[in-house]
């Protein structure tokens, strides 16, 4: 994320193929997985993340069907 807070990755095919992992990152570097976390994306097989430069939304791109979702972080874990 742009604050360096929290880092998200796209899971591709691994498991059901729809997990994005969220994260936050602490002061030394260490992960703590975020609350909720791995997040559902709607699309097929995320393959990269994008988290907006004011931090709001995480916008997934996916190989199997060729979309990009966009989803509100402050409702990820919610």
């Amino acid at each position: 994320s742009p604050n360096l807070a929290n880092l998200y990755a796209a899971c591709g095919i691994s498991s059901d193929g729809r997990r994005v992992l969220g994260y936050s990152v602490g002061a030394g570097g260490g992960l703590t997985q975020l609350a909720g976390a791995p997040f559902m994306s709607p699309g097929q097989s995320p393959s990269n993340v994008y988290v907006s430069r004011d931090g709001k939304h995480l916008f997934v791109g996916h190989g199997t069907d060729a979309t990009v979702r966009v989803l509100a972080i402050d409702q990820l874990s919610g």
